[in-house]
């Protein structure tokens, strides 16, 4: 050794796991970023059409059946992801005061998180035609935490 170190040996192990939290290691060894998801409600939400029942993930500005993502036989749902977001924000919001205040003084972590605490899951079914502007009254059926 030659000088004074710039960090410690504990200072560096702590580093070198916080830079390992954000990555996983994938089956060939090789490590990958771990992304925090870009839409408001990646994991909530599912694909409502009869013996379906796949997840939906965000695509663009929509949210698409992952069923027909992968090619399985689903004629899919496929919504708006704007238009689905203000409807269980909205929802959220209005069935639950606490939320309400603190996804109103949150930032876009804090609102990511906040479905999740109170919603299981949000079934979307296809819509009747093309063209037509999102119902959540008829596309949206949301379950809730039983919390």
């Amino acid at each position: 050794m030659v000088g004074d170190g710039i960090v410690t040996p504990e200072e560096q192990r702590r580093i070198v796991a916080q830079l390992e939290s954000r990555t996983l290691v994938r089956g060939d060894g090789a490590r990958r970023p771990v992304r925090s998801p870009a839409h408001l409600l990646t994991g909530l939400l599912y694909c409502g059409v009869e013996d379906c029942g796949a997840r939906m993930s965000g695509n663009g500005t929509s949210y698409v059946c992952q069923g027909v993502r992968l090619g399985h036989n689903c004629p899919g749902a496929r919504a708006m992801a704007t238009s689905v977001e203000q409807a269980v924000a909205a929802a959220v919001l209005t069935r639950q005061l606490e939320p309400a205040a603190r996804w109103n003084s949150g930032d876009t972590p804090q609102r990511r998180a906040l479905p999740a605490e109170v919603v299981e899951r949000v079934w979307v079914t296809r819509a009747a035609g093309r063209g037509r502007r999102f119902d959540p009254a008829k596309r949206l059926r949301i379950i809730w935490t039983s919390v």
